[in-house]
């Protein structure tokens, strides 16, 4: 569920990659958090055993990946994941989801204007969705002019930190929801 092509030190790179994203998070005690457009589970598996006390919520669209990673739930044991086969904009009207999440992740999903849309949504007043770009391009000024007003969120931070064996730093870019 990842491509064919990687090397192992590529694929390992992927881990490390969620590892150092890690201290940034903010992923405390019970907190729920959702992983949009998981993949193969990553960030979601990895931060689920990072932080077993908090519930982890894994959303995809593609059937073959929700298999494996309910596999891959089962084989780790882990009881804090929760994986639905669906399209997050059939699931943002859901009322389970809709204002439920401290945190919305996505790594590598859609253009930001995009995810933002999606997962405003789905997260509680307070809550913080948190993008995984491979550069910063200056995200922070779409928000605080064109999605304050619309969606309810603000720029709050960025945090870089450079990937082992790659020519880019890896920009967590995290929006704050202020309102319903």
């Amino acid at each position: 569920l990842v491509s064919r092509s990687l090397n192992f030190s590529q694929i390992e790179d992927l881990f490390l990659d969620i590892l150092l994203s890690d201290q940034y998070l903010g992923i405390d005690r019970g907190l729920k958090v959702l992983d949009a457009g998981s993949g193969a589970g990553l960030p979601g598996i990895v931060l689920a055993i990072l932080h077993p006390v908090s519930n982890f919520y894994l959303i995809d669209s593609n059937k073959k990946k929700t298999e494996y990673l309910a596999l891959l739930k089962s084989h780790l044991n882990l009881s804090n994941v929760y994986i639905y086969n669906d399209r997050l904009e059939t699931l943002a009207h859901n009322k389970i989801f809709r204002g439920a999440f401290d945190i919305a992740i996505s790594k590598g999903l859609g253009p930001s204007p995009v995810v933002l849309e999606l997962l405003v949504g789905f997260l509680i007043i307070g809550g913080n969705i948190i993008l995984y770009k491979t550069e910063n391009r200056q995200e922070s000024d779409f928000v605080s002019e064109n999605c304050s007003g619309l969606l309810n969120m603000k720029y709050s931070k960025n945090a870089i930190y450079k990937l082992r064996n790659c020519s880019f730093n890896r920009t967590l870019i995290f929006y704050n929801k202020f309102d319903q």
